[in-house]
């Protein structure tokens, strides 16, 4: 499963509540947030702090966290994808565009996850 992270304040909820509905089911959670060359910074502190509070699922290898610094957010996403496996995309709406919101400044399209020809699992909190 993957989960797509701006760093929401709500991520933590949200990722919570993905075990909570995937509580029977054997799989992983991946964390992802997908970045240019000047987030890598802000994005290693933010993605810290998610990580902390993960940390006895991530002994439990039920969660793993990834920076993905790209330029190519589509292709990024595909190659994940298909790298580990995914078969659900699982994100926070924002109140401005779907993808706005989950991948800061970059350009991807809701079209772009149609495009994986997965099931998409918006969380609203």
């Amino acid at each position: 499963v993957l989960y797509t992270t701006s760093f929401n304040p709500l991520d933590i909820e949200a990722i919570k509540m993905l075990f909570k509905i995937l509580e029977k089911r054997k799989v992983a959670i991946h964390v992802v947030h997908f970045m240019r060359e000047k987030e890598i910074e802000t994005a290693g502190v933010m993605m810290d702090k998610l990580e902390k509070e993960f940390e006895p699922e991530i002994k439990n290898n039920k969660i793993r966290f990834y920076r993905i610094k790209t330029e190519n957010e589509k292709e990024a996403l595909i190659d994940f994808a298909e790298q580990n496996e995914i078969d659900l995309v699982s994100f926070l709406p924002g109140k401005k565009h779907l993808l706005t919101d989950l991948f800061s400044s970059h350009k991807l399209h809701k079209k772009d996850l149609f495009n994986l020809e997965l099931p998409l699992l918006a969380i609203h909190l």
